[in-house]
């Protein structure tokens, strides 16, 4: 399991870390720990690792049985995760000045559309205006035959 974590002691005999969040793989999401677990690593777990100073922010990965699988510098991870949050927000303000277009343009079609069927009803009204003078006139060329 995945955790964010504090350094909270470093000493000859390992590390104490304080998990502050767990990560849920299912829906990629962090979920704050209500209660402050100490997990205690010792050099033999962080040999190979680089060693964390007091106060330091760190990614664990940790088994079932707490036993350290990974430990690493949580700046790396941080920057990206802001790089990405300041992305999705252009792509959310991008997005959104789209859909005012997208609307704009949608109510200018609809004027449009609108205008264009008052403009054919007024050629239809004059159409079968003429239509009926027509049909009059037709009448008395037949009358006056």
């Amino acid at each position: 399991m995945q955790y964010l974590a504090r350094v909270q002691h470093n000493s000859a005999s390992g590390i104490k870390l304080q998990l502050l969040a767990r990560h849920i793989l299912a829906d990629n999401t962090w979920v704050v720990n209500d209660v402050s677990r100490l997990v205690h690593l010792t050099d033999e777990q962080i040999a190979e690792c680089f060693t964390p100073k007091v106060g330091f922010l760190v990614l664990v990965e940790l088994d079932d049985k707490d036993y350290l699988q990974e430990i690493e510098d949580v700046t790396d991870w941080l920057l990206t995760s802001l790089q990405q949050k300041d992305t999705i927000q252009d792509w959310r303000q991008e997005l959104s000045l789209n859909q005012q277009q997208f609307t704009t343009r949608n109510l200018e079609l609809e004027s449009r559309r609108e205008t264009m069927e008052q403009k054919f009803k007024k050629k239809q009204e004059e159409l079968d205006l003429w239509e009926t003078e027509l049909d009059r006139r037709e009448k008395e060329v037949k009358n006056e035959e």
